[in-house]
């Protein structure tokens, strides 16, 4: 009945992929996708 029981998760993937404003304020760096790190491995 319920379209949206869970309307949160439209809200976390964009927390994970980016720092949301409030974050950045806070002075949190900016996440850093994996494939940054993986070139210095190789």
């Amino acid at each position: 009945m319920n379209e949206n029981p869970t309307p949160r998760l439209v809200a976390n993937p964009n927390r994970i992929q980016v720092r949301t404003e409030a974050d950045l304020r806070r002075g949190a760096p900016p996440a850093e996708p994996e494939v940054e790190a993986v070139p210095e491995r190789l």
